[in-house]
């Protein structure tokens, strides 16, 4: 039993493997957003994309910017303004709801009455495109549905009912019943909301895998920038003036655009980490940082906060010496050296001498007591 469970595994994950050609889906000209009475309301304009098989594409864009209007738009289920979407060379309004569930499967963040039924009668719904004339599960989906569930987790609760589960584990389920219904094309509006950082981590591991191991093609929006950056084959990015850019993410971080869409007041695109500070520098401290790399990184995001920013010739000194016990930190300043074994010391002597608070008592006490000659 268990080697023809493994076959069967093994023959789903070749499943829909198709020539990296031709996309998926694709776009024409396309405007989404709403049509109210005698107006409409235009979210993105001149839309022209391509979702290719193997593929990991994350949607990235600030609140508001079209994000899941768009993947409703791609998935059939909200009309166009104007322009054509494309599944498979073929306009997606001309999919019945049966063919086009066997091509694509769509999670909304949309809450849904499941009623009371357990988190496996909801997955077994993945497969009702594919059952018989008595709707019975054959081996095959039997198959497919216990390596989803080991894939995603979700064993502890596999008999729960579903509205007894946190947000967090619902979304898992609703991962799982997406992967369960081995379609081409998988679209995931926020896949990782709700769940904790080792569990987000791991959704995008099982998303890539499955992108790499299987063709599929798979859109997923996130706020998770980092994650985005790392796992995304392709980034498409909605931008402030209703457009989409899309391209590899080291190619946006580095041409700026990654700046341009989410640039607000007080907020700024580091492209060095990849990540967002919102710490403003004053112009007027400056610190000279010498030490490894690692602690190094940390020990200026400290300063970073405290309103300092790391450059030569800074109007401080700081070293830091590492073994494989200890680190300190030495500050030179006033012709004086004071050391100190944690940060948050480093950062409470800063904001005295800030305050012109830092007495001759103040640094006899710091030097006595994390002083490493004291200690």
């Amino acid at each position: 039993m268990m080697n023809s469970d493994n076959r069967k595994e093994k023959d789903f994950k070749n499943h829909g493997k198709q020539s990296l050609a031709e996309p998926l889906i694709s776009t024409q000209d396309l405007s989404i957003g709403y049509r109210r009475k005698k107006q409409h309301k235009v979210i993105g304009r001149h839309i022209d994309l391509a979702l290719h098989p193997g593929e990991l594409v994350c949607l990235l864009g600030p609140n508001g910017s079209g994000k899941s209007t768009l993947m409703r738009t791609l998935a059939g289920i909200q009309p166009s303004l104007d322009g054509q979407v494309f599944l498979k060379n073929h306009p997606v309004t001309a999919y019945s709801k049966k063919k086009l569930a066997k091509e694509m499967s769509l999670v909304l963040t949309e809450r849904k009455h499941t009623g009371n039924l357990s988190v496996y009668s909801i997955l077994t719904l993945g497969r009702y495109p594919y059952l018989n004339w008595f709707g019975q599960l054959q081996e095959k989906d039997k198959s497919i549905i216990k390596w989803a569930i080991r894939e995603t987790g979700i064993a502890p609760f596999i008999n729960s009912h579903i509205d007894k589960l946190s947000d967090g584990e619902k979304q898992k389920v609703m991962v799982a019943r997406a992967l369960i219904q081995e379609t081409p094309v998988i679209i995931l509006d926020e896949p990782t909301a709700h769940l904790d950082l080792p569990n987000r981590i791991g959704i995008m591991r099982l998303l890539k895998k499955m992108a790499k191991d299987t063709g599929k093609a798979i859109l997923l929006s996130t706020h998770e920038l980092d994650l985005a950056l790392q796992a995304a084959d392709v980034i498409w990015l909605m931008m402030p003036d209703q457009s989409l850019v899309t391209g590899v993410p080291e190619d946006l971080v580095i041409n700026g655009t990654f700046a341009t869409a989410f640039q607000k007041e007080g907020l700024k695109f580091d492209g060095q980490s990849g990540t967002f500070k919102f710490h403003e520098w004053d112009g007027k401290k400056t610190v000279t940082l010498e030490g490894g790399q690692t602690t190094r990184t940390w020990t200026a995001r400290a300063l970073e906060r405290e309103g300092y920013a790391v450059a030569p010739g800074g109007d401080l000194h700081i070293m830091i010496h590492e073994n494989k016990t200890h680190t300190r930190w030495q500050i030179e300043y006033g012709g004086e050296r004071h050391e100190f074994a944690l940060l948050e010391h480093v950062i409470k002597f800063l904001r005295q001498k800030d305050h012109g608070k830092l007495t001759t008592s103040n640094k006899t006490n710091y030097t006595k007591t994390l002083a490493w000659e004291k200690i």
